[in-house]
């Protein structure tokens, strides 16, 4: 009985060896120290933004209104780190009153003209990945017919998503 009892289980014992040999396609030959082992990772895409300033108030005296415009340096001074290739910058019409037909946002170089309802900036960040970057935001309102002086709430509100 000793003897079946040890067939058996050299039988289960060889079909557990051959069945793993056949079943592991990175089971090697004896002695062969290489093996391959994959991980992958998804980093989850995030945006930070910090506004560091921002203007509370729009002042607009006689001499903007006959310049036609009135000019704001760093009206709105941020900070922004992001690990994917881009965001949106949205600035959106905050103040009911019309004072403005449209508005020129300035940051550096970068120049865009929007609506008095405001709009959206793609910045591109492809190359500046995880790289905290800080925005200083120069704005010209081109003012509205029969706008007259004085002090006005800040028309816009601004906001960062992903693209």
């Amino acid at each position: 009985m000793k003897s079946v009892k040890n067939t058996i289980a050299g039988l289960v014992a060889g079909a557990g060896i051959i069945g793993s040999f056949f079943l592991n396609p990175y089971i090697s030959n004896a002695g062969d120290n290489k093996g391959r082992v994959e991980v992958s990772a998804r980093i989850a895409p995030y945006l930070y933004a910090n506004i560091l300033s921002q203007e509370s108030v729009l002042n607009i005296t006689q001499d903007d209104i006959s310049r036609g415009y009135v000019e704001v340096v760093a009206g709105t001074v941020m900070e922004v780190k992001t690990n994917t290739k881009g965001y949106l910058l949205i600035l959106e019409r905050a103040s009911p009153e019309p004072v403005f037909e449209e508005i020129t946002v300035r940051d550096g170089t970068n120049e865009t003209i929007l609506s008095n309802s405001g709009g959206t900036i793609f910045y591109d960040t492809s190359n500046k990945i995880n790289t905290l970057e800080r925005k200083s935001l120069d704005y010209m309102f081109k003012l509205s017919p029969g706008t007259s002086p004085g002090q006005y709430q800040w028309p816009l509100a601004v906001s960062t998503i992903l693209e």
